[in-house]
This record gives structure tokens, sequence and C-alpha cells, in this order.
């Protein structure tokens, strides 16, 4: 079934040092379609779909590394000052607080997938520490192992999105900052991360919650 929302995912370089890692590739999938796509053909697709909403796992970390992949990243600022950016880490966090008032801890994808959509990934694949090696590479060459686990990433992201959107509806909470908050949870982490490397911040009126 294709949804409004379309999963985002990105791939990239190990993390050094707390560095923000370059883009590799970026998974997306609206639940009929998945594709991946080259890190120069990011900004086309994010304006030709500039008034979709996007999921992510982690959102903060995604909405960096897009960032710097951009040379001009006004499109994607765009989409997080307008409330169209979701994640999948925080809903899961509010979704256990709601039900259980457990003390909400981030839980990694291969666990909130199991959990919500009933779906196995398997987070210790070699594929997922090697995307270095895409870079300046023929992907018609290379191992599709990459692209499959990429692509199922992203699947299971929005799977998850979507049946936790409808397990947070029973709550009947406001809708004034999304689901449970998590609207505004999800720009209070774009902003905290953005603050710890204030030289990212372009514009005080970007993401004032």
């Amino acid at each position: 079934m294709c949804s409004s929302d379309l999963a985002l995912d990105c791939e990239t370089t190990l993390i050094q040092d707390e560095e923000v890692p370059d883009l590799v590739l970026v998974a997306v999938s609206d639940g009929r379609s998945s594709f991946v796509l080259r890190p120069e053909q990011l900004k086309t697709f994010l304006e030709l779909h500039r008034t979709r909403s996007f999921v992510c796992h982690n959102t903060a970390f995604d909405f960096r590394v897009v960032k710097k992949a951009l040379s001009d990243p006004a499109v994607w600022w765009e989409v997080a000052d307008e409330g169209r950016l979701h994640d999948t880490m925080l809903l899961d966090m509010l979704l256990s607080l709601a039900e259980s008032d457990a003390y909400p801890r981030p839980r990694n994808l291969g666990v909130v997938a199991k959990q919500w959509a009933g779906m196995e990934l398997d987070k210790s694949d070699p594929f997922r520490t090697r995307f270095a090696e895409l870079i300046g590479q023929d992907w018609r060459q290379v191992d599709p192992g990459f692209f499959r686990y990429a692509v199922r990433d992203v699947e299971a992201t929005l799977k998850s999105w979507s049946a936790m959107k409808t397990a947070a509806r029973k709550f009947e909470t406001t809708d004034r900052f999304g689901l449970l908050t998590e609207q505004l949870q999800t720009l209070a982490a774009i902003a905290l991360r953005s603050e710890e490397h204030t030289s990212e911040l372009q514009s005080p009126d970007h993401l004032v919650c």
C-alpha cells in the first residue's frame, strides 16, 4: 500500500570521533516502491517531494548527514521547519512511556521493527559497516547485498511508523504537537544535536521549538 509518508534512511561512512559521516546512499520507500539514491540525486528528489513528510529512525542523525551532503540545504531545513520530519525511534519511546510508564530508552531499528512491523532485521549484517566501499564505484558492478540491506531498513521504518501511529491514536491525545508530541520531540532532538555543533545552525529562525 502506498503511504503519504516517505521513509528515508542514510547509509554513510563509519562515524569517526563524533564527526558527521559522509553520505554514501539514501534509501527511500513509500510502502509500494523502494529505491536508492546517490548523494548528488538527493536535492532534486527533495525538491520534487517538497510537500511530503519524511520518516527516519533516529532523525537527528539523518538530518545532519543530509544537511552536510547538500551544498544548499534550504529545502531540507524547510522539511524540518514545517514539522514534516518524523522519528520511529522517538515515537517508540513515547509509546512505551504512555503504555507502561516505562523510562523511555532508545531502541535500535532491529528491535523496533520486530515489535511493530513483524520484520527481522540482521543488524550484524557485514554490509552495514562497508558502505564506504561504494564511493566512486559503478553501482552496477557492486554486490547487490548493499542495496538489499538499505532497502529493507527503510521498508521496516515505514511499516513500523504506520503501526505505531495506529497504536498512538488510541490514547486520543491532541494533535497540536503530533502523535504523543512526537513531532515536537523530533524538532527538539534536531535542535539539540545542532546545538552540540553550533556551527551547523545557519539561522536563528530555524527550529524554534
